[in-house]
């Protein structure tokens, strides 16, 4: 019998694909601007990054893109098996569920961490200046991929316990979220308060947090809760829970493949859930009533009335945590300099939002088969994608709003600081504007080029 089969066919697979280097490519190309802008730059301008400093801030802005892109990876890889119902023939050989769990994991990581790999020669040419080791940049590779492990690890466990991809990959982003931000804010207030911090809990759990050990490559500890564990010791706390959420995912295989009659308390939980999402009687006749007038396709997509509360939460979260630690701590925040992160990351997380939600409403509904329906309807090509603008300017336009107020009140900071009253200062604070209008365009275009793609791609992971 051939070990672990499933992770031997799907490599085979991923072997024979086309395109298979492209992504390396191009990510090695993208690296090599991330050094250039980062290293070559400020030296043009006369403001010399130090060696260090430029190699932790490259691995730190990749270490980012892997702790979101893996749990995007594997979000929909078990759901989509659901939903075809073809994840039972596989259970009906010999496999358990951890050997498709682990397969799963493999096949939609390996390419993932190929690509990342290409990028760590291009991200060593600051070790040409002096001052970095290179058992720093290998310290750092280790991180980067043990935190695109760890992503994938969480987007396959919630993947197994959905049908539902969509749902899925929202709470595998949001537990990353919490692991790559909260927490770290967390340990950082707890180390400033001291024993007496209402946050202490939080340095029990400061292994989890994926971007910890890249200060502890250099020796700065943002918080005491370093010196509970070296390098190694937070790597294998977070390999350890990576592969629990893999045999974690496999149970739960095993159990959604056998027919079981639903319980009690499960049956009451359902039926909560449901009134949650769509309403009681009477919400819901009028709202289909109000809407199937306006556009029976916007219904369709906004039928549960909670979609606009995932972009807000998703937006709102990194602001709420940054309006917190600048009241609770007014001396340590700087806030021009934190809001700037603050502000970029959640035109970021609503632009990824964006693209995710343009292109699955369309491809649930043709999986479905109520889109069929709808084509058989007298409607028309304006009036479906009329739906489409109004379903998106309606779960989003919050989200968009808060995002664009945060904007103004940075620049009009920026521009009012007196000790930074000089040209460069305003110049930011007008440059500013330019996010704000791209924000703006890039919904509008997010919106058709998603339904586009949904029409020609059949799942959601291709489509975005």
């Amino acid at each position: 019998m051939t070990l672990l089969p499933i992770i031997e066919r799907e490599l085979r697979v991923k072997a024979r694909r086309k395109g298979l280097r492209s992504p390396r490519v191009i990510t090695a190309v993208v690296a090599l601007l991330i050094v250039t802008w980062t290293v070559f730059v400020p030296q043009w301008w006369g403001l010399p990054m130090p060696p260090q400093a430029a190699v932790a801030t490259c691995f730190s802005l990749l270490t980012l893109v892997a702790a979101f892109m893996g749990a995007r990876l594997t979000a929909d890889s078990v759901s989509e098996e659901y939903r075809e119902q073809t994840l039972g023939l596989l259970l009906l050989s010999h496999l358990k569920g951890w050997e498709v769990a682990t397969g799963k994991l493999m096949s939609n990581t390996v390419t993932a961490g190929y690509t990342l790999m290409a990028t760590v020669p291009v991200l060593s040419i600051p070790l040409l200046r002096g001052g970095a080791e290179p058992v720093a940049v290998f310290k750092l590779a280790l991180v980067m991929l043990n935190t695109l492990v760890l992503s994938a690890a969480i987007g396959l466990f919630f993947s197994s316990r959905t049908s539902d991809g969509r749902r899925a990959q929202t709470l595998a982003t949001l537990l990353m979220a919490f692991l790559m931000f909260v927490l770290p804010s967390l340990v950082a207030m707890a180390a400033i308060q001291g024993p007496t911090s209402p946050w202490r809990w939080a340095a029990l759990l400061c292994f989890l947090c994926p971007t910890l050990p890249i200060y502890g490559v250099f020796g700065v500890g943002m918080s005491s809760a370093f010196d509970l564990g070296g390098f190694w010791t937070f790597l294998g706390v977070q390999q350890g829970l990576a592969w629990l959420l893999v045999f974690a995912a496999g149970r739960g295989i095993t159990r959604r493949s056998v027919d079981r009659p639903v319980g009690g308390f499960r049956l009451g939980w359902r039926q909560r859930w449901g009134l949650w999402r769509l309403g009681g009687t009477a919400t819901r006749s009028c709202r289909r009533r109000r809407m199937l007038d306006r556009n029976p396709f916007e219904w369709l997509v906004c039928r549960y009335r909670w979609r606009a509360f995932w972009p807000l939460l998703l937006t709102g979260l990194p602001l709420a945590i940054f309006s917190a630690l600048a009241v609770a701590f007014p001396d340590e925040v700087e806030p021009i300099s934190v809001g700037l992160f603050v502000v970029v990351l959640m035109h970021v997380l609503l632009k990824f939002q964006m693209v995710s939600d343009s292109v699955v409403p369309l491809l649930t509904e043709r999986r479905e088969g109520t889109a069929e329906l709808l084509l058989s309807t007298p409607l028309s090509n304006r009036e479906f994608m009329a739906g489409q603008w109004g379903a998106m300017r309606s779960q989003f336009g919050p989200a968009v709003a808060v995002t664009l107020a945060a904007t103004g009140v940075l620049a009009v900071l920026i521009f009012l600081d007196a000790e930074r009253s000089t040209d460069l200062s305003r110049t930011v604070a007008f440059l500013l504007g330019l996010p704000a209008v791209g924000l703006l365009f890039d919904w509008w275009t997010l919106t058709w080029v998603g339904m586009w793609c949904a029409t020609w791609r059949g799942t959601s992971r291709k489509a975005a």
